[in-house]
């Protein structure tokens, strides 16, 4: 039944463009996809990696939406349309910049349950260091469904993703990384193995990061297993 609503375009529903604003009055730049097909079924948010904006999760995210998933694809601080108070990039930040970013996610969330989408419907996603953000959320957001990843990192200095595992607890998690991703996968396995709860671990052929995991062949079948996992969730 996904496949073929993957395939289905043809009543696609146009998205819609925001302006959010984080708890410290930083504005920030949101694409919200509408759920097709009538009420939805679940809600995602989604943050794209280091240096990346929402556009890098357009495709992924139509396809959510024709599934039934109410989908918000969030620039962070520092990224795309979105305001940067720090005033350096993004890839200079340490730890304080980052759980800024984490606030940003929540603002992101709030704006999901403004449209119906309580947490216990929503699961929180990212590439990369904005997958690390999302398990970050998740853990403070006891209520949220869940979290999927992919290539999450685990740099100390930055947002360490293991560190969030005892705060996300038995909640299932979902992992996707590139087989030729370097440490990615090593980080990937470590995650887990130390998860409490059930963890669904895919290790992709190829070298992809983050939402380049998405393209080509096996990046529809990821996405119809993210989506399965979204929906199986709440």
């Amino acid at each position: 039944m996904i496949s073929n609503l993957l395939l289905s375009t043809a009543a696609a529903v146009a998205p819609l463009e925001l302006i959010l604003h984080s708890t410290d009055s930083v504005s920030l730049a949101a694409t919200y996809y509408a759920a097709q097909g009538g009420e939805a079924r679940a809600g995602l948010l989604l943050l794209p990696m280091l240096g990346a904006d929402r556009s890098t999760w357009a495709g992924f995210a139509a396809q959510a939406s024709a599934a039934g998933i109410a989908v918000l694809a969030l620039d962070p601080r520092g990224h795309g349309g979105s305001g940067n108070p720090a005033g350096t990039p993004p890839a200079a930040w340490g730890r304080a910049e980052w759980l800024a970013v984490v606030e940003d996610a929540r603002a992101g969330l709030r704006e999901l349950s403004a449209r119906g989408l309580a947490p216990e419907r929503v699961v929180a996603a990212g590439a990369s260091i904005g997958a690390s953000a999302a398990l970050h959320l998740a853990a403070s957001e006891p209520s949220l469904a869940g979290a999927a990843l992919l290539s999450p990192g685990d740099n100390p200095a930055r947002l360490p993703s293991s560190a969030a595992l005892p705060g996300y607890g038995k909640r299932p998690l979902f992992i996707g990384v590139g087989a030729g991703d370097g440490a990615f996968v090593d980080i990937a396995r470590k995650l887990a193995r130390e998860a409490p709860g059930s963890t669904a671990l895919i290790v992709q052929p190829g070298s992809g990061h983050g939402t380049q995991l998405l393209a080509g062949s096996g990046g529809r079948t990821l996405t119809a297993q993210i989506i399965r996992f979204v929906l199986d969730a709440p």
